[in-house]
């Protein structure tokens, strides 16, 4: 009796954690002094500034961050919402930005059945209370469209269709080298398609493509089919085609032979040395079939293994000898 006691009380006890979690909501704030002792008021949703507010800002140091941030959100129904202003470090611009998402499902369950999404950016310029240029997009059931008007920004958004059937959102920018895209249709329920290209002294260019023929709200549709195909400027890639977005069917991953030397200096960090290319693909988890390769800078395979099983059987290459391995042990020719 005692047992079944103690069982009644966990799972009681567990169900009460998850209706708290599930229906439990949060709000945090981060604001500079300047607003937090309300001198003044970090604009939202296209609003003035205060009358003064420039004068106020030069007050403030360059070097300290300059910035009102309030976000809220309640996980069931999902309800989000973002309020963030920020202004820059010569004190002669700001920015708002504001994002609102309105969904019947909740990121507890995977899933997005949004009924509302928005999101807008208004630029602040010294000399004018006033913002002078919007930018963003609504996304509604029933319709999605572009705002934008006065001075014209870097961001450049696009929205139409009906989310219902069919829609199609787009961000970019120019100054950044990044575009993405997204197509979908059925509400978040049936084919989707993104498309993304980014370019950044670090990493280079990306560019590639997420698909799957039913989305059913996000990560169901992904477990049950997933093509991808993300590349790199250094000849980094992945890929995959099946489901378990992917991984289920067929993959492949591929990056930089790096080799990293200690420096003679303490203080400096490692020096990085590219050594070649290595890849690893497979079919169905590497059941059927698994393979890695890795190749120099000219090409010339260094050390390679082949075969099903995760290579538990078929044969492998080491410093240009063959190998027929058995239970993953080489036996060397």
């Amino acid at each position: 009796m005692a047992g079944l006691s103690l069982r009644r009380l966990l799972i009681t006890f567990s169900i009460l954690a998850l209706a708290v979690i599930s229906f439990g909501g949060c709000s945090s704030a981060s604001r500079a002094d300047l607003f937090k002792n309300r001198e003044t008021t970090a604009p939202h949703n296209g609003r003035s500034l205060d009358p003064g507010a420039w004068e106020k800002f030069e007050t403030v140091d360059s070097k300290r961050r300059l910035s009102s941030s309030h976000t809220t959100f309640w996980f069931l129904p999902f309800q989000f919402s973002v309020h963030d202003f920020h202004v820059s470090k010569d004190r002669d611009k700001a920015v708002s930005r504001n994002v609102m998402w309105n969904d019947i499902s909740t990121p507890l369950l995977l899933t997005a059945l949004p009924f509302h999404f928005s999101f807008s950016e208004y630029q602040y310029e010294k000399g004018s209370d006033a913002p002078i240029s919007k930018s963003g997009f609504r996304w509604t059931l029933l319709w999605a469209n572009t705002e934008s008007r006065g001075k014209e920004t870097d961001f450049k958004f696009r929205a139409k269709g009906i989310p219902l059937f069919y829609a199609f959102v787009s961000a970019r920018s120019t100054e950044k080298d990044m575009k993405l895209s997204f197509n979908h249709s059925l509400w978040t329920l049936g084919p989707a398609l993104l498309r993304l290209k980014t370019s950044d002294p670090i990493n280079g260019d990306r560019r590639g493509y997420f698909f799957t023929p039913l989305l059913l709200g996000g990560a169901l549709g992904g477990i049950l089919w997933t093509d991808h195909y993300v590349v790199a400027e250094d000849q980094r890639l992945s890929l995959g085609h099946g489901p378990l977005f992917g991984p289920l069917g067929y993959w492949k991953q591929r990056s930089e032979w790096v080799n990293y030397k200690p420096s003679e200096n303490k203080d400096e960090p490692p020096t990085k040395e590219v050594k070649g290319i290595q890849s690893q693909s497979g079919v169905l988890l590497g059941v059927l079939w698994s393979q890695y390769e890795r190749r120099d800078l000219n090409g010339k395979i260094d050390k390679s293994r082949y075969g099903p099983l995760w290579t538990m059987f078929g044969w492998s290459h080491r410093e240009g000898r063959l190998a027929i391995k058995f239970l993953w042990v080489p036996i060397r020719f």
